[in-house]
């Protein structure tokens, strides 16, 4: 029954309990969405980006990604070689610690780069020739881009 007076409002820890309920809620939810995403776009977007710039195939065998701790992990790196059943490089595992700050500067921070058993496979092909020129003609190469903006990002030590 409604006698024309206005509905009660619910307590003051009633509302803050309801409000941190849902900010916890919608936290979580984003840090979901960071552990899917930052793996699918580090294996769909910057993996075929390395490649293309590299001109070699470039595969990552898992990539995770933890955004409590902001640890980016990846295992199994391979950069195939000019002749593509062999391999230029190859990395066990590859840990970034990344810092919080990535978040202020919109740049990726890395307190921590930790690299496992990497092998690199170098061959000589002709006097002032290596196995890895085409790499190093093909990014001298590349057009600078006129106001393009540097790389930003920091390695702390």
């Amino acid at each position: 029954m409604n006698d024309g007076s206005p509905p009660a409002s619910r307590p003051l820890w009633a509302r803050l309990a309801r409000f941190l309920l849902v900010a916890a809620g919608v936290i979580l939810l984003l840090y979901g969405v960071a552990a899917v995403t930052v793996p699918l776009l580090v294996s769909k977007v910057v993996l075929p980006r390395l490649g293309e710039s590299l001109g070699r195939q470039v595969d990552i065998e898992r990539v995770r990604f933890n955004p409590f701790t902001l640890v980016l992990s990846a295992q199994g790196l391979r950069i195939a070689a000019a002749e593509p059943a062999a391999d230029f490089l190859t990395v066990a595992a590859v840990r970034a610690d990344l810092s919080i700050s990535s978040l202020r500067y919109l740049a990726p921070v890395i307190d921590v780069l930790k690299i496992e058993r990497p092998i690199v496979h170098l061959k000589r092909t002709a006097r002032d020739r290596f196995d890895f020129s085409d790499i190093v003609d093909r990014l001298r190469a590349a057009p600078a881009e006129p106001d393009a903006q540097p790389t930003r990002f920091a390695l702390h030590n």
